[in-house]
């Protein structure tokens, strides 16, 4: 099981946008961009599930990002106000 010590936080989910399960988030570091880093973890109920990055932009000082298996507002929400974090290191 990946625990809080095996990853980087990275930033965090701030909110939905639109209907289609993507999540805004803010980068808290500079470094990411260097990595191409194609998988997320966001803890959910405790566990850090990992998601691929399957389409990313740039929106105001954030990022919208659509994660795999992510395709519902609903299922967004559930990774609001939550950490995003990264095996990169």
């Amino acid at each position: 099981m990946i625990t809080k010590d095996d990853i980087i936080e990275v930033g965090y989910v701030s909110k939905t946008h639109g209907l289609s399960g993507n999540l805004e988030v803010v980068i808290t570091v500079d470094w990411l961009d260097e990595l191409g880093v194609d998988f997320i973890f966001i803890d959910i109920d405790g566990c850090y599930i990992p998601f691929r990055i399957a389409e990313e932009r740039t929106k105001n000082s954030g990022r919208l990002l659509k994660l795999d298996n992510i395709d519902t507002k609903e299922e967004a929400e559930r990774c609001t106000d939550k950490e995003e974090r990264t095996n990169a290191t």
